[in-house]
């Protein structure tokens, strides 16, 4: 590829360095900025309002929305490390708008012809970050430092991934769900909850994280019960969901319920009642 040029005297265009390479058939929206040896592959698109640092690089087939920020050295639609993508097969990476993407993070496309990594709105990936091929992410998560997405994981909105935490392939975690630092999830994390360690437990309600996103008392009083009766009190995962039938019927404790049933890989056991969460 070539540097990509300006035709002269444009007014309406994106602000390109002269040292970006961009590929003849990629699309940067005007607004854009691309910063000193940005690499921009084949057909990929850059929306209006997004700026690229010096030396990330964007692979063929991604598109990027509004007002992201990618910052130098980040490698965002890569191909699949997955031994079954095929080189130069077309397999996307969607990410919305208003996401961070700090130095060194990884984003993978999806690993078959027509497949589909997905990211949604207001993300923060901090340095080293990783996310596989064909994951499905929500919007306003965090992936700490080093945290790590195995191919197929599924996220929900608003959740905390701590630092240096790997997540095995194809789990899901819940809406609202915090995982702490250095933890090792290989099942399910329902919504609302706490999860920490390697193997991780849950340890509770992420309480804090469930008033900071205005959930009114009644509704975190009733998440209240569904944790006790899925993790305290015995029941088998059936008896706990017939439980939770009769609780508020606010929209998060039938998500929980829902999610619970829907369950593949089983979900994250529970800690002793005596256990303080881990420190980190």
């Amino acid at each position: 590829m070539k540097p990509h040029s300006l035709p002269a005297g444009s007014l309406a265009v994106p602000l390109i360095h002269p040292t970006a390479c961009i590929d003849p058939s990629a699309n940067i929206e005007p607004g854009a900025e691309i910063g000193p040896y940005v690499t921009i592959g084949a057909y990929s698109q850059i929306s209006a309002g997004t700026k690229i640092s010096a030396h990330a690089i964007i692979g063929d087939y991604t598109r990027i929305g509004r007002d992201c920020r990618i910052y130098s050295h980040a490698v965002v639609g890569s191909p699949s490390q997955d031994l079954k993508h095929l080189e130069g097969s077309e397999s996307w990476l969607i990410i919305g708008d208003r996401n961070k993407i700090r130095e060194f993070v990884t984003i993978n496309r999806a690993t078959a012809e027509g497949g589909l990594t997905r990211i949604g709105d207001d993300n923060l990936f901090m340095a080293y970050a990783h996310v596989a091929h064909d994951c499905q992410l929500g919007s306003r998560i965090v992936l700490a430092n080093g945290a790590t997405l195995g191919g197929h994981v599924q996220l929900e909105d608003d959740i905390i991934i701590g630092a240096k935490s790997g997540i095995h392939q194809f789990v899901r975690i819940g809406r609202l769900a915090m995982v702490g630092a250095m933890s090792r999830v290989c099942n399910d994390v329902p919504p609302f909850m706490l999860a920490s360690g390697s193997p991780p437990k849950i340890y509770g309600l992420n309480s804090v994280g469930l008033r900071r996103a205005g959930l009114a008392r009644e509704t975190r009083s009733a998440l209240k019960q569904a944790f006790q009766q899925l993790y305290r009190r015995g029941l088998t995962q059936p008896q706990a969901l017939d439980s939770m039938k009769a609780l508020s019927q606010a929209d998060e404790t039938s998500h929980l319920a829902d999610f619970i049933a829907t369950s593949q890989r089983g979900l994250v056991g529970a800690a002793p009642p005596d256990w303080e969460v881990p420190v980190g």
